[in-house]
């Protein structure tokens, strides 16, 4: 497990590598009808994962993460350690947590484009114009502004987000409204994540 002082990491979920690794104490939770324990071990996660934005964290951080939420899904379902955890996720309908991050920002993509969001976000996207006539010119694609830092600068929303629109299929990307636009890019997410 990461060290709590690890400077990378919000407080709230440093917290989490504090208390014996994550592992809330759930043992009177465990009898529970089992919709609501499935409801309930859901919105946890998500709360502690979802909320935050962590795009080019590290992938030892994202596995602990996971490792966190996988522990709090054996403590309220009837699983086995030796179980691959895949079918589980795709089973409850879970991203894993780097699909996750990708939803984030891409909620937050078209809340800017469609003045959804502060405009402090909004400032930060520009549609990319060619300066001849394209095809690519009515495909609702973001500028990518260049950057010199490859570790921080990539990691910025405003370098982010305009690389994962423009990665999204076009018909997802003309969406006509945002809970339009949040199925379609969850069912995209989500045949990437497992495949289907």
């Amino acid at each position: 497990m990461y060290k709590a002082k690890n400077k990378q990491l919000p407080g709230n979920i440093q917290r989490l590598f504090t208390e014996r690794e994550g592992g809330y104490n759930l043992r009177g939770e465990l009898n529970m009808k089992q919709h609501y324990a499935r409801t309930n071990i859901k919105s946890m996660c998500i709360s502690i994962c979802g909320v935050v934005l962590w795009n080019g964290l590290e992938e030892k951080i994202k596995q602990s993460i996971n490792v966190i939420e996988f522990k709090k899904m054996y403590k309220k379902y009837i699983f086995t350690r030796h179980e691959h955890i895949t079918p589980i996720l795709a089973s409850l309908h879970w991203l894993p947590i780097h699909f996750r991050i990708h939803f984030k920002i891409l909620l937050f993509a078209f809340k800017s484009l469609n003045g959804l969001a502060p405009p402090y976000l909004s400032e930060l996207l520009h549609p990319y114009t060619p300066t001849r006539c394209l095809r690519s010119a009515d495909q609702l694609l973001l500028r990518q502004p260049k950057t010199k830092l490859k570790l921080r600068g990539d990691r910025a929303f405003a370098v982010a987000a305009p690389n994962l629109w423009n990665d999204l299929p076009q018909h997802i990307r003309q969406a006509s409204s945002l809970s339009v636009f949040k199925s379609l890019v969850k069912t995209h997410l989500f045949s990437l994540a497992f495949d289907t």
